[in-house]
């Protein structure tokens, strides 16, 4: 007994593939288990930030990442042997 509406029918091909049990998703929203969800992906969040920290490939392509990393790019250039130093 499954039945569709429109609105699941027009759904993208990679809508479909990220959430493919729409009304599932609706339903659990309302229980325990999506708090414990948005916990999980906010610790997630934290640890990969710090993660960010000591990683040294980490690219920097937020704004505040590249405003600073300008900042030390002119500090650097400024010194004798272009090095970072904070004062």
């Amino acid at each position: 007994m499954s039945s569709t509406t429109n609105g699941e029918d027009q759904r993208s091909f990679s809508d479909k593939v990220k959430h493919p049990f729409p009304g599932l998703r609706h339903q659990l929203k309302e229980t325990h288990l999506y708090d414990v969800k948005v916990k999980a992906i906010h610790m997630k969040s934290k640890i990969g930030k710090f993660h960010n920290i000591i990683n040294p490939n980490h690219r920097h392509d937020e704004e505040h990442e590249r405003a600073t990393d300008e900042k030390r790019t002119r500090i650097a250039e400024s010194h004798r042997f272009e090095s970072f130093a904070p004062e």
